[in-house]
């Protein structure tokens, strides 16, 4: 009678046997199958808490994982907010160096005489020649405060001194006199020695032809106004301006020095045992090969092509301004630092070796590595402080 039925059936069964039977009331029924109701909830309370323990563990489970993953994703959110902002910089400061270069040509091409009123053009014209003979490995300084300067080498024994000369005078004579003033020629055995003083009322060029092979040592000095030199070889060659470029081609020797305050350097198809360029304000451009060679200006971009492998010493610095560094196609090694505080550095030369390589913020820093099957090897240093550097 009692199979298949459940515990709690059992003893209300027997319950209602007992009241039918007449040993307890309808009351007490009542209560003994009160009691059974809460035992049963009772037990029933305890079995869904039991199954709800190992629920509430997974829950805590997930809820930390959502944590994580939401803390990954806020992580990885700044990560690329940051190389965005770097990314920002480097563009900004490629455009600044682009506006640097800008700001400096238009400078340098302003007319000055225009705008202080001084229209050479119409002022009185004043020429002069000296011609002799060249001594052997001679040496020239010209110290020219009032205009530019051009010294180019031919095959001719001689020496020839052009002045094209603007005076700001009425009188013809009064024009000489000035000039005859500022003018002075001094000729030693093997030194020649030019000098022009600056004056407001001139604006004077010279020139002079020299044997392009007879060239011991040069020196050249302007305050305002540019120097040109072409087709010469010589021993030692030294160049200042304060304020004009300094323009080179075809040249031979063992050291070249050039200085300017404000103006570029650019030198074109020229061999150089020591090379040394220094600008304050003003690019620089250099076509050839040096054997130790030393590039650097403060705002204004360099450009090192190099025509003819050469092993030796490089140094490129500037500030502002990007580099850019051509090397020929024969087997040339490299080692060194590259280095760009905020900028890109872009290396595509099939025989460099990449040492290692550290990125610090927007800093990047790369040392190279000798090629051992490299027939020459060029130490590099390059460096700029808002820029990128190119390599190929």
């Amino acid at each position: 009678m009692n199979e298949g039925m459940s515990e709690r059936e059992v003893k209300e069964r027997r319950i209602l046997d007992m009241l039918e039977q007449g040993l307890i009331s309808s009351e007490e029924a009542y209560r003994l199958l009160q009691a059974i109701d809460k035992v049963e909830d009772n037990l029933e309370n305890e079995e869904a808490k039991t199954e709800e323990e190992p629920q509430s563990a997974s829950s805590r489970r997930r809820e930390e994982r959502q944590r994580h993953d939401e803390q990954q994703r806020r992580a990885d959110h700044w990560e690329g907010k940051v190389e965005q902002a770097f990314s920002a910089l480097e563009r900004g400061t490629k455009r600044f160096g682009r506006l640097m270069e800008y700001v400096v040509d238009q400078v340098k091409a302003l007319d000055w005489d225009a705008m202080f009123d001084l229209d050479w053009r119409d002022r009185l014209k004043v020429e002069k020649e000296w011609h002799g003979t060249w001594p052997e490995q001679g040496e020239l300084t010209i110290i020219h405060h009032a205009g530019t300067v051009q010294v180019q080498g031919w095959h001719r024994k001689e020496y020839s001194i052009l002045l094209n000369a603007r005076v700001k005078e009425d009188r013809p004579l009064s024009a000489e006199q000035l000039i005859e003033s500022l003018w002075k020629h001094e000729q030693e055995t093997t030194i020649h020695r030019i000098t022009m003083e600056g004056h407001r009322k001139v604006r004077a060029n010279i020139q002079i032809y020299v044997p392009y092979d007879q060239l011991e040592h040069l020196h050249v000095e302007t305050s305002n106004g540019k120097i040109d030199l072409e087709n010469l070889h010589f021993r030692k060659a030294e160049l200042a301006t304060g304020n004009g470029a300094i323009r080179c081609d075809d040249l031979d020797g063992e050291k070249f020095i050039a200085h300017t305050s404000n103006g570029t350097i650019r030198i074109e198809d020229s061999f150089l045992d020591q090379l040394q360029c220094r600008s304050s304000n003003g690019s620089m451009h250099m076509e050839g090969s040096v054997k130790q060679g030393e590039l650097e200006t403060s705002n204004g971009s360099i450009h090192y092509e190099m025509t003819r492998a050469q092993g030796g010493e490089l140094i490129l610095q500037t500030k502002n301004g990007h580099i850019h560094v051509e090397l020929p196609t024969e087997s040339l090694g490299l080692e060194g630092v590259v280095q760009t505080k905020s900028g890109s550095i872009d290396i595509d030369v099939p025989s460099v070796v990449i040492r290692s390589e550290v990125r610090q913020g927007a800093q990047r820093t790369i040392h190279l590595e000798r090629d051992l099957n490299a027939s020459e090897l060029l130490h590099l240093r390059c460096s700029t402080m808002n820029g990128s550097i190119n390599i190929d």
